[in-house]
């Protein structure tokens, strides 16, 4: 039989083959395993970093989504209605503006309503002529720094949201048609 011999200064390709001297290094040295420990602390320390960050960084973005949205809603359906305010009846404070509007289009004439900033909603009523309770339009933020201004017959609202530290600022002007 035929026995297929290596050539002098060739490695043989077999990957089961070991020399004696590979047969006495059964394992691996102390210094080995530390080292091997070390690096695998390291990266797992650094993927664990990243994850946390951008986790933390998805819900800050998240928070501030739904404050942006909540607020924007609030705010958008009471600049649509007091864009319609009758000129004799608008009222504007810091924290409250009163009008008088047709807003549902009947033909029994205008209606008084209200929007009143709470330190943590913006809040809803009809007064006049059947009075309704508040309806929280915007709740559970912190609204202490929001406010209403007008300077001749342009109204400024400006509402500032916080959650979870997370702040948003929504600033609108508005010019009501019937004035």
């Amino acid at each position: 039989m035929i026995t297929k011999r290596p050539m002098p200064g060739i490695r043989s390709a077999c990957l089961f083959c070991f020399d004696k001297k590979s047969l006495n290094n059964k394992g691996l040295t102390l210094t080995e395993c530390i080292l091997a420990l070390a690096m695998l602390f390291i990266l797992a320390g650094t993927i664990t970093l990243l994850f946390t960050v951008g986790l933390r960084t998805f819900w800050s973005g998240y928070t501030r989504k739904d404050i942006r949205q909540e607020m924007g809603l609030g705010m958008q359906r009471m600049l649509r209605e007091v864009r319609q305010a009758k000129s004799a009846s608008l009222s504007v404070t810091s924290s409250q503006i009163d009008f008088s509007a047709d807003l549902n289009s009947d033909l029994g004439g205008d209606e008084d309503y209200r929007y009143r900033l709470s330190d943590s909603s913006l809040l809803w009523s009809r007064t006049n002529p059947s009075p309704t309770a508040e309806i929280v339009l915007v709740g559970n933020l912190d609204l202490t720094a929001s406010s209403f201004s007008e300077a001749g017959n342009l109204i400024t609202v400006q509402m500032q949201g916080s959650r979870d530290e997370q702040t948003v600022l929504l600033r609108s002007q508005i010019r009501p048609r019937n004035l």
